[in-house]
């Protein structure tokens, strides 16, 4: 009987390891910022990198809050956060946010309300949520009017 109940566990806790794998939303969001480079704070850097190379690299370090991407020196700074905001051009740099439970309990929720999509469906999706950031980059005062909404709804 023993030995029955790992494998009942398992079974228990695969459909909702194999739902959380498919939920359509990125463990974090990035939120862009064009022309400012966010200086000091470096946790490391890689060169002749890409821009998804750097974020990939950002999103799988646990201390990584931010980075600096340069897209003239193809150079990638990897940030513990962000303490001081100065105009660059030709930089990229990004806050990443990690996603709270709720959202991702809804998204978990949608996906499941949407199993005719095939797994592609869903990576496609998870792919537009992670890019779309990329396409309306800020101008600097992201994080002011973040506190200013998170205050009004409070």
């Amino acid at each position: 009987m023993l030995r029955r109940l790992p494998c009942l566990a398992l079974s228990l806790l695969l459909p909702v390891w194999a739902l959380a794998q498919d939920v359509p939303l990125p463990q974090k969001r990035a939120i862009y910022e064009a022309d400012v480079d966010f200086y000091g704070g470096d946790l490391r850097s890689i060169f002749d990198t890409t821009l998804e190379l750097c974020r990939a690299a950002c999103e799988a370090e646990g201390s990584c809050r931010a980075f600096t991407y340069n897209t003239r020196a193809a150079a990638c700074f990897l940030k513990t956060g962000v303490e001081r905001r100065d105009p660059y051009i030709g930089a990229l740099s990004a806050m990443m946010v990690p996603l709270d439970d709720p959202a991702r309990a809804i998204a978990a929720a949608r996906a499941a309300e949407l199993d005719f999509l095939r797994a592609d469906d869903l990576a496609g999706a998870e792919e537009q949520a992670r890019e779309v950031a990329l396409d309306y980059p800020g101008t600097g005062d992201a994080q002011a009017r973040m506190a200013a909404a998170q205050a009004a709804a409070r």
